[in-house]
C-alpha cells in the first residue's frame, strides 16, 4: 500500500490518496500468445490439419469409453464429420455449458451472458498511464439474485506489434470494460453511453476530457450463475470427459497452468 504522493510519481497523470501498487500486473498480448500456441501444436501433431477451424459440434454421443462427436463445418459448402475419441476435453468458452448439456443434460448449473464494452483514448504529455489501473472493486448484484465481483471500468495500456514486429505499448489507453447482461453470446452491440466511462474515470484522471473518448471494442464472457470462481470439473456420468465452465478472466492469462492443472487431471 503506497500514499497518493509515491503513486504519483509512478503515474504522474493520476490524482488519488492511495494505492496498492502490484508490480507484477502486466498487459497480455492475446493476439501473439494464440498464434504461438497455433504454431507450437501444429510443430508437434503429426497432422497439424486436425485443428477443424469454423465448425459446430451438433451432437455427442457419448459411449463406454469413448466419445463420437458430430461436426458441421459452417462455411462455404457445408459438410458434416463425425470424430471419436477417448478424451473429451470440453474448453469451448462461451459454449462449453451448451457442450456439456449434450453430454450430461441433468449438470446442475446454469449459463449467464454479460456483454462488457470499452472506449478508448490516445495518450499525450498530460494524459498517459504506465500500468494498469484500478478502482476500488465492487460487488454488482444481478436483478436475478445473481452477484460477481467488478473490477470496475479501469485504464488498461493497449499492446501491439511495432515497426519491426514486436509487441510493444500502443497509443490507445481503454476505459472499461462496464458489463450489461445479454441472452445472446454474439450480441456485440453497444448500448452504454460515452458519459458513462468518462464519469467512471474522471475522479483519478483529471486531465481527461469526454471529448477524448471514441468507441473501442465489445467482448462477451459467459458465466455460470452464482458461481464466483472457475469451474472445472470431471463429468459425472463419464469420468473421460472434463469441463470447462464459467472461465472468464484471468482464464486466459492463466491458460497455460489452466491447461496443466487438466493434463494432470486426465493422466
Amino acid at each position: 500500500i503506497i500514499s497518493g504522493k509515491e503513486a504519483k510519481k509512478l503515474e504522474p497523470c493520476l490524482e488519488v490518496k492511495s494505492a496498492l501498487h502490484i508490480p507484477q500486473s502486466g498487459v497480455f498480448d492475446a493476439p501473439f500468445f494464440v498464434s504461438t500456441l497455433h504454431k507450437k501444436a501444429a510443430a508437434m501433431h503429426d497432422t497439424p490439419d486436425m485443428l477443424m477451424r469454423v465448425c459446430n459440434v451438433v451432437g455427442i454421443e457419448p459411449k463406454q469409453n469413448r466419445f463420437t462427436l458430430h461436426v458441421e463445418q459452417s462455411r462455404g459448402d457445408k459438410q458434416n464429420w463425425q470424430l471419436d475419441c477417448e478424451v473429451l476435453i470440453n474448453a469451448a468458452g462461451l459454449y462449453a455449458w451448451d457442450i456439456a448439456k449434450m453430454i450430461s443434460p441433468h449438470l446442475p448449473y446454469e449459463k449467464q451472458y454479460l456483454r462488457g464494452e470499452y472506449y478508448q483514448f490516445n495518450r499525450r504529455d498530460n494524459l498517459f498511464i504506465n500500468m494498469n489501473v484500478y478502482p476500488v472493486p465492487l460487488l454488482v448484484v444481478l436483478p436475478d439474485g445473481g452477484h460477481f465481483l467488478d473490477l470496475g471500468a479501469h485504464l488498461t495500456p493497449k499492446v501491439g506489434p511495432d515497426e519491426r514486429g514486436n509487441t510493444a505499448v500502443a497509443k490507445e489507453i481503454l476505459i472499461g470494460p462496464i458489463f450489461t447482461e445479454v441472452q445472446n453470446p454474439e450480441d456485440y452491440g453497444s448500448t452504454i453511453d460515452q458519459s458513462v466511462f468518462y464519469q467512471s474515470v474522471r475522479p483519478f484522471l483529471p486531465y481527461l476530457k469526454e471529448g477524448d473518448l471514441y468507441k473501442g471494442h465489445t467482448g462477451i464472457i459467459g458465466l455460470i450463475k452464482d458461481q464466483t470462481d472457475f469451474i472445472i470439473l470431471r463429468d459425472e456420468l463419464y469420468p473421460n470427459c472434463i469441463h470447462l465452465l464459467g472461465m472468464e478472466s484471468p482464464a486466459l492469462t492463466a491458460s497455460l497452468a489452466i491447461g496443466k492443472f487438466v493434463a494432470d487431471k486426465i493422466t
